[in-house]
């Protein structure tokens, strides 16, 4: 069966550029133009039935300055802006004023198609809102550096099918494990405003192993930069949109990672057997209990062996957290991870992490 035709109105008064897009959906195939309309009758509400509307770029009128009107003027529709110049910052101004995605004039049968795509993709979780239940979101923080939380928010979020949102502030990240290159980053995001809930849709990218990526900024520090209370509003709109998300939050030390824990419906952290990372552990769910965590913490012991220097149950005791899920120590099969170059499905077949999103999902809510 085809996928259906996505109907679009194009709100553009240049007859060139409403020939041109009529020529790039016909050759996309995918998509529709049903009519086009004056800026004036958008802002009146006398828009033909849509599921997206495409604003372009006019002399005097740029889409982004009057985009915000259009989209309240014709609730229920996704926004796409038609711009000249689709740099980050025209991106981030897209998701300020409520728009869900971007494309380049002039315009292409690509762009334009994957553009309306991502609109509709990020448009959809709003509307399905009133039919589901509110998700899980779970944090996964590290009782120091180097004792892998990153790599089992990643196992959690592949085997569960999951959104993972890098929070780590970690200037290479989960983005290099998966060798992910994306322009699209909590960067956007994070100067979204209230187009918070829009932008997590767009900027969000699949991967083959099954998960959604939201990768962390080039710029760790952009995070520093966030209004307090925006990993707040981070968790609590994941939590609406996603049946299941994972946020490694790092160390949690401060800002956005340490609101995201807080507000987490399950709170994971990740130690090693020994007692310097166990004394962290300690110190981080004391500092938890502190902050007001929602969620108890559980730990997650990492590179376990016989030969460990603390044993299970005195890491339990020394922590005073139940311990959740043991991940056994296996140098080789990290190796990749550590490297850059993981291929991701055969690593949750294969390498120690395989069995812990089975694990740990029954120990959930």
């Amino acid at each position: 069966m085809s996928a259906p035709v996505v109907r679009c109105v194009l709100a553009a008064d240049d007859p060139a550029l409403i020939a041109a897009c009529g020529a790039a959906t016909e050759a996309a195939a995918t998509i529709e133009i049903v009519a086009a309309v004056s800026r004036s009758r958008v802002l009146g509400g006398a828009v033909p039935a849509c599921d997206v509307l495409l604003v372009a770029d006019a002399p005097g009128h740029p889409a982004a300055a009057w985009a915000e009107d259009a989209a309240r003027a014709c609730p229920g529709v996704a926004v796409v802006l038609l711009v000249d110049d689709a740099g980050v910052d025209t991106y981030r101004a897209a998701l300020r004023v409520g728009a869900c995605a971007v494309a380049t004039l002039p315009v292409s049968p690509v762009g334009l198609a994957s553009a309306v795509a991502d609109a509709v993709r990020a448009h959809r979780p709003g509307a399905a809102l009133r039919d589901m239940s509110p998700g899980e979101v779970v944090a996964v923080a590290g009782a120091s550096g180097g004792v892998g939380a990153s790599a089992v928010a990643l196992a959690l979020a592949a085997g569960w099918h999951a959104l993972l949102v890098d929070l780590s502030r970690g200037r290479a990240g989960l983005a290099f494990a998966l060798g992910a290159a994306q322009e699209r980053t909590l960067a956007e995001l994070a100067q979204a405003g209230e187009a918070l809930a829009a932008g997590i849709a767009t900027v969000s990218a699949e991967h083959p192993c099954g998960l959604r990526f939201v990768p962390g900024p080039a710029d760790a520090d952009v995070l520093s930069a966030v209004a307090p209370g925006w990993g707040l509003t981070l968790v609590r709109e994941v939590r609406v949109r996603e049946r299941a998300a994972v946020i490694d939050a790092g160390g949690a030390s401060e800002g956005s990672p340490r609101e995201a824990l807080v507000a987490a419906d399950r709170l994971l952290v990740v130690v090693t057997p020994v007692r310097a990372a166990l004394e962290a552990a300690r110190s981080l769910i004391l500092d938890a209990a502190r902050w007001g965590a929602a969620a108890q913490p559980e730990l997650v012991v990492n590179r376990w062996s016989r030969r460990a220097e603390v044993g299970l149950r005195a890491a339990a005791r020394i922590v005073d957290a139940p311990i959740a899920a043991v991940v056994r120590d296996a140098p080789r099969p990290m190796r990749a991870y550590d490297e850059g170059s993981l291929d991701v499905a055969r690593w949750m077949r294969v390498g120690p992490m395989a069995g812990l999103p089975a694990a740990l999902a029954r120990g959930s809510r």
